[in-house]
């Protein structure tokens, strides 16, 4: 796999020639330690194996989910796009908890990556969207951690807020999720048990 992924990093940074390797390291070292705290568990990694394997590790999922997103950036000789079963090994291992990077750090290298396309290539969520064939509302976006996350927030049931029944308005209350994220605290009351 590693050997993709060095192919995959050299195809993300020879696809914009106007930035450097050396760009996309300082954006991951500006980050670092909001990547690190990302984690449960502390890496042992040096600052400087940190920021290799993150880059690494981002411009591969980057690159995999620009191809998949404009199957014209698929080369003739890809080992992965050409082995659909592939594909799935690899989404699936996208999955796995401690694969997970964090969203900000993708979308950020993304955008960066990505300024003098424009519009052409979508915005991050779209390609995160259409790789694992999910739909998000955009206003998601901010809250997704990592892909788990967003698998977690597509699957999240969307109520109405108001239903029309007999001529009578039914208003639906808030999720205690949604409430929580508002800033209320939610207070388990003590039941009194009598004997």
């Amino acid at each position: 796999m590693e050997e993709h992924k060095l192919r995959y990093l050299g195809s993300f940074l020879k696809r914009n020639e106007t930035k450097c390797l050396e760009d996309y390291i300082d954006i991951v070292k500006n980050k670092e330690e909001n990547v690190r705290q990302s984690y449960a568990e502390s890496s042992t990694l040096t600052s400087n194996e940190f920021i290799e394997m993150v880059l690494v590790d981002s411009a591969f999922i980057i690159e995999l989910f620009l191809r998949s997103y404009d199957h014209k950036l698929i080369e003739n000789n890809d080992r992965i796009f050409n082995k659909p079963r592939m594909i799935v090994e690899i989404a699936h291992d996208l999955m796995v908890e401690e694969n997970q990077l964090p969203y900000f750090i993708l979308k950020e290298l993304y955008d960066f990556a990505c300024q003098h396309y424009g519009q052409s290539r979508g915005k991050f969520i779209d390609v995160v969207c259409k790789f694992f064939n999910v739909h998000l509302s955009g206003r998601f976006e901010l809250k997704i951690k990592h892909f788990v996350d967003l698998l977690r927030s597509s699957y999240r049931p969307s109520l109405p807020r108001v239903v029309s029944r007999k001529g009578q308005n039914i208003e639906f209350c808030p999720s205690i999720i949604e409430l929580e994220e508002a800033g209320v605290l939610i207070v388990a009351k003590k039941k009194k048990i009598i004997s």
